[in-house]
């Protein structure tokens, strides 16, 4: 026996319209009423049907349900409860806002990267500083721009630091 066929449908049931009746106490119903409710909803989960009505009652103002709005609100807490997004936008959304928090973490990690290669240079000598910077800048000179001045720290680049840095640390492993 599956857990759809344990659930007995007409205790849930009761239990929806009491939650109804709770909800909107000034809604005045008839029996055809909660008759067309029952054939509306009454085959869905129960306690997703009774959450879509409590959320349907926090979203939309007025003194009775709206059978659309509790058919558009469940289908939100069936997907929410699946772990589906609850349409495409959201998923793209989340999608993008993923990857700008990836990217703004990576960009964290290299600027801290920068910095402590720059702590770690400033604390050279200055005879250091030139002789590492001069060697990188002839090994490859195509990554150096002009404004980094071997003799000179205060021009350099934190990116022309790391790379004097990580530069010096290849070499140093060489030998």
């Amino acid at each position: 026996m599956s857990e759809i066929d344990k659930i007995d449908r007409e205790v849930e049931w009761k239990k929806s319209v009491e939650v109804l009746k709770g909800l909107y106490p000034r809604w005045q119903t008839t029996t055809e009423q909660i008759k067309t409710w029952k054939e509306l909803f009454g085959m869905l989960n129960p306690e997703w049907f009774r959450e879509s009505l409590r959320l349907t009652y926090s979203k939309y103002s007025g003194e009775n349900p709206k059978p659309n709005w509790v058919r558009e609100l469940f289908k939100e807490v069936q997907l929410r409860h699946r772990g589906i997004p609850s349409n495409e936008s959201d998923s793209a959304s989340n999608a993008r806002q993923r990857e700008i928090n990836e990217r703004q973490e990576y960009e964290a990690i290299v600027n801290r990267d920068r910095e402590n290669a720059w702590e770690e240079v400033s604390g050279w000598s200055n005879e250091e500083r030139v002789t590492w910077a001069t060697r990188f800048k002839k090994k490859y000179a195509i990554l150096v721009s002009g404004r980094n001045d071997s003799s000179n720290m205060r021009t350099w680049s934190k990116t022309f630091t790391q790379q004097v840095k990580v530069f010096r640390g290849i070499q140093d492993e060489k030998v």
